[in-house]
């Protein structure tokens, strides 16, 4: 009797024994999983399987400003701890002659940069590539170029260009001989050698306006017009201006200028 006893209670724990091991076997099968595979994380769970999406990461808001030394006051002030020392260093990249962008570390499962800071020049209007009234040309001159002697002997002529003169122009190929009459009279007489090295207002303020060659022409009905002769060269210049003053502006500051 005690044997039937003692056979019983070993049959009665073989089967709590199974029972557990099945219920951990169930358990091991519909327990939630992370998989791993090709950099993208999926959750299995009762049997189907589904991608995570990553954690949307959140930055403070683009700062904009229309100046270098305002974004340069924004990375030196650090009111968001962006540019901490020690930590990884933003990058300050010229992209252009008239923006400036600042990305911050890569973070994230994308391996994505944050755009921190934009600056953006804002270039005024310029006359160039086509011929405008006399008068209008003059104010853009004036009003869009740095002044210097190259530029005060183009505004010259344009300046003396009035609706009772005619203009007449012989051109060389290099050198343009402008002559104002008013009626039977000559009244100036200017020779243009192409091209002229004018300064326009292109690019930020804070940094030197790079000098460009333009070729200066004039025709009959007091028209006159300017055209770039320089192959976009003065972009290259300009972007090494403005990366020159923000690695002095910003050498001790914790970011890496690329221009």
């Amino acid at each position: 009797m005690s044997e039937m006893i003692d056979f019983s209670s070993a049959l009665q724990r073989a089967f709590d024994l199974g029972d557990k091991a099945a219920t951990a076997q169930y358990e091991a099968q519909n327990r939630p999983n992370i998989i791993e595979h090709d950099g993208a994380a999926y959750l299995y769970f009762n049997g189907k399987l589904t991608q995570i999406e990553p954690a949307e990461i959140y930055h403070p808001e683009t700062f904009y400003a229309s100046t270098l030394e305002g974004l340069c006051d924004y990375i030196q002030a650090d009111s968001d701890e962006q540019f901490v020392t020690g930590q990884p260093a933003p990058l300050v990249v010229v992209e252009s002659p008239v923006r400036v962008n600042v990305y911050g570390v890569i973070v994230g499962e994308k391996k994505e940069r944050p755009l921190l800071a934009s600056c953006e020049y804002e270039a005024p209007e310029i006359a160039i590539g086509q011929y405008i009234d006399a008068e209008s040309l003059f104010i853009n001159i004036q009003s869009c170029f740095v002044a210097d002697e190259n530029r005060d002997l183009v505004c010259k002529v344009i300046n003396n260009m009035t609706e009772e003169q005619s203009v007449q122009t012989a051109d060389d190929g290099i050198s343009q001989r402008v002559i104002l009459k008013a009626g039977v009279q000559e009244v100036d007489k200017t020779i243009f050698r192409n091209p002229a090295f004018l300064r326009p207002m292109r690019t930020f303020t804070e940094v030197m306006q790079p000098q460009s060659p333009f070729v200066v022409r004039f025709k009959e009905g007091r028209k006159a017009a300017l055209f770039e002769a320089d192959g976009g060269a003065w972009k290259r210049e300009a972007i090494g201006l403005i990366g020159a003053y923000l690695k002095e502006k910003l050498r001790d500051c914790n970011v890496v200028v690329i221009a």
